[in-house]
């Protein structure tokens, strides 16, 4: 069914409707599972989802918007395992890249105290972050 919800909500943003976009992105993401896949960076499609609904809010709503409710969902929900960061870095200039990484960050960090039994994925998932973030603007 979440599946459905996306196809739909694809082809409404293409058709021009962003509201009903986003409204069945939502109706994706209360209906995809609650099962973990055993890497959900390479096996759940969960953060696109977010990351489609966060960027039609962009649109609307503008960047601190989107990402504040991106991050919030981050931080509650347990499907939401890994931070696919493109989108984002897609569309901000160079020099925003540093504050929307420390944003994402400090993010994974309330992860680490919302879902301790989940520590070591969020600290692999942190650190491919931070890979992710030296190869574009350096820093350690």
């Amino acid at each position: 069914a979440w599946r459905t919800a996306q196809a739909l909500a694809v082809l409404a943003e293409h058709a021009g409707e962003p509201d009903t976009a986003r409204a069945l992105l939502e109706r994706a993401i209360a209906r995809y599972p609650d099962a973990i896949a055993p890497d959900p960076a390479r096996h759940s499609g969960f953060q696109h989802l977010v990351n489609a609904q966060a960027m039609l809010r962009w649109d609307r709503d503008g960047y601190d918007a989107a990402l504040e409710s991106a991050l919030e969902r981050f931080a509650s929900d347990p499907r939401f395992c890994y931070f696919h960061p493109t989108p984002w870095v897609e569309r901000l200039e160079r020099s925003d890249l540093a504050a929307l990484f420390a944003k994402i960050e400090a993010g994974y960090g309330q992860r680490r105290t919302a879902f301790p039994t989940d520590v070591a994925l969020i600290e692999r998932y942190g650190d491919m972050l931070a890979t992710y973030r030296r190869h574009l603007i350096g820093g350690k």
